[in-house]
């Protein structure tokens, strides 16, 4: 998932990739009603597609790049990505009925770390660069770096979202999703000292009401 964002990134803006990657709750909506049928109100639907159309507002809004060939090589692969990430919610869903978040977790990331270490050292070994492995540790702020990339970014968003995939359904947890372009852009406000538009409070308040949606008009 993260490998497939990274490589569209290279062809495609973040604006396109943002509005891509806001459809992730409707490819889980409807992979969660096919494989682990789960059920959603009308009003949860409706409120999906708000906060979808929230974040694609606020994208659009910030500028979307030219299609050309290379753009859509990008957005091909946020796709995959997108689907992946559904796949996974769905999946850890169902792993959920079986195996606690901990153990999904602990799982995830062993199997991660061997493949893309394995690749790793398969690439240098290849190239004859197998030495250059080490360099990179060498340097704290290459450290700091994976440490705040494997602990916090990876392993515990990680544990966290399927500690919530263990008690609400997959759709639920990934609307969730849609807040993180809503709260970029308010730290870049906050932060970084970007300028707050219109479109930004109506983007934010669509997402917002929409996550509310599909989280209190549950099904009775």
């Amino acid at each position: 998932m993260f490998s497939l964002q990274t490589i569209g990134l290279q062809f495609t803006t973040a604006s396109e990739a943002g509005i891509i990657s806001a459809t992730a709750p409707i490819f889980t909506l409807i992979l969660a009603f096919l494989f682990l049928k789960e059920k959603n109100t009308v009003w949860q639907l409706l409120s999906v597609l708000l906060s979808v159309g929230g974040v694609v507002y606020i994208m659009y809004m910030n500028g979307v790049g030219t299609i050309s060939s290379e753009t859509l090589k990008g957005d091909l692969f946020i796709l995959l990505s997108v689907l992946s990430m559904s796949i996974y919610f769905v999946l850890a869903r169902k792993a959920t009925r079986h195996f606690n978040a901990m153990d999904i977790t602990f799982f995830m990331t062993f199997v991660a770390c061997v493949v893309f270490n394995v690749i790793a050292v398969a690439r240098h070994a290849g190239s004859g660069t197998l030495p250059q492995f080490f360099v990179p540790f060498q340097h704290s702020e290459f450290l700091w770096s994976i440490l705040y990339l494997g602990v916090l970014s990876s392993f515990l968003t990680s544990f966290l979202t399927n500690t919530a995939l263990t008690v609400i359904p997959a759709s639920r947890v990934s609307i969730f999703n849609n807040l993180s372009p809503v709260i970029t852009v308010f730290a870049g406000i906050l932060i970084l000292g970007e300028t707050l538009h219109g479109y930004h409070i109506i983007g934010g308040m669509m997402v917002l009401i929409g996550i509310l949606g599909v989280n209190v008009l549950k099904k009775k």
